[in-house]
């Protein structure tokens, strides 16, 4: 919808290992009803669909490891923004530092 709207920006998708993995998941959290779990699943068949689609997106991530999907996702925005500086990001977070998961992305 937005990329319809010509707004100049990134699209990245973020998608589950699987779908059983997504709903092992949604389980283990413990938040949602049974109804609500079936409907994510459900929701998430379709956006699976949409994120498959040829040039929907800048970026296709697959969420296995939370710190690796991390990396590839700073790995991304800094080949998209390579001004952007990122130490200053992390220092005004009290991070300090990148994550070990960027390093690691770059060598995927």
């Amino acid at each position: 919808m937005l990329k319809r709207c010509h707004i100049d920006c990134k699209y990245i998708f973020i998608a589950p290992p699987s779908i059983d993995e997504l709903e092992k998941r949604l389980r283990i959290r413990g938040t949602d009803s049974e109804a609500d779990i079936q409907s994510k699943l459900k929701q998430a068949v379709g956006d699976l669909g949409t994120g498959a689609t040829p040039g929907a997106f800048n970026a296709i991530l697959t969420n296995d490891d939370v710190e690796f999907t991390v990396g590839e996702f700073l790995f991304s925005l800094q080949n998209w923004y390579p001004d952007l500086d990122f130490d200053a990001i992390y220092l005004q977070q009290g991070a300090g530092s990148e994550p070990a998961a960027a390093e690691t992305a770059t060598k995927k």
